[in-house]
């Protein structure tokens, strides 16, 4: 607790407690609320409830490491007194279309999906963005695939690479092969291999689990939760670290504008290995306007 933020007032609901609270501490600290945001996820229920503005992450939640492109600028998060409203300068890169590809809920079933994504050409995964590939320099795409899917699930074990995953990938889509064709007995590994094989794979397994991709009608791809929707936004804002989706929100007084935040993405080029230096000078080049998310 820090002294002094607030005097107690039993009259309050817990909600209203909260929010003051955080209002009076950004207050005093401005990079506090960016902090969170850095460290934490949205809340599970943010598009769905009432009780607070949908960027207020959950700090209630094991905290994790997302990757961070430039460091944010030297900008102050604009929020409002009744800490319900953000104001942001950003730059709109894309209108989102959800995958049809989804990477499922059971081990295997998410395995398989990944492996056979890892081991198509670029021309060979039309399924990737609908009916044909609408995403820039498709040529190395399985890699970036991989990469985008590590970067966004850096939390597993910390310090996964692509290549780790490949090799794990590899390693699964060889025991698969050998059970399709019913020659398990035939496998090059040992039981105790296997055994600790099937413990990784169900590991990876776990993180990999319901989420999804998405392209965007500027050439775009990237990863995220299972939350987008067809026509979310896809920002990128100076003030923070990572580009995120809004879902515009209709405001009473006509103004425009307007959203909620859907939750934070990972997009290619932007960062680490998939860095394109022609894509961010394009996007720098797009001119700031303030956004406001409830």
């Amino acid at each position: 607790m820090v002294p002094g933020i607030c005097a107690p007032d039993y009259t309050k609901s817990p909600d209203d407690v909260i929010l003051e609270t955080l209002s009076k501490i950004h207050e005093r600290f401005p990079q506090f609320i960016r902090g969170c945001m850095e460290k934490w996820p949205l809340r599970a229920s943010s598009m769905e409830d009432a009780l607070g503005p949908s960027w207020l992450p959950d700090i209630t939640a094991a905290c994790y490491q997302h990757t961070k492109n430039a460091g944010p600028g030297p900008h102050r998060l604009r929020i409002s007194q009744d800490f319900l409203l953000l104001t942001l300068g950003s730059r709109f890169i894309g209108k989102c279309h959800p995958s049809p590809i989804k990477l499922g809920s059971e081990p295997e079933e998410t395995l398989r999906r990944i492996a056979g994504l890892m081991y198509s050409s670029g021309e060979d995964l039309h399924s990737f963005a609908g009916s044909e590939i609408r995403v820039r320099r498709k040529e190395n795409l399985p890699e970036r695939i991989l990469f985008a899917l590590v970067e966004w699930l850096q939390v597993w074990r910390y310090h996964q690479t692509p290549e780790l995953v490949q090799v794990l990938l590899s390693t699964f889509s060889t025991i698969a092969r050998y059970k399709d064709i019913g020659r398990l007995g035939d496998i090059p590994f040992t039981a105790e291999q296997l055994l600790n094989f099937r413990l990784e794979f169900k590991s990876a397994a776990k993180y990999f689990a319901n989420k999804s991709f998405f392209w965007t009608d500027t050439g775009l791809f990237g990863t995220c939760s299972d939350r987008l929707q067809e026509g979310d936004r896809i920002v990128l804002s100076p003030e923070l670290w990572r580009p995120f989706a809004v879902r515009t929100r209709p405001d009473p007084s006509g103004e425009s504008n307007h959203y909620h935040m859907v939750d934070w993405v990972f997009v290619d080029g932007l960062e680490g290995a998939t860095m394109d230096a022609q894509l961010m000078s394009e996007i720098e080049e797009t001119p700031l306007s303030d956004i406001y998310i409830h």
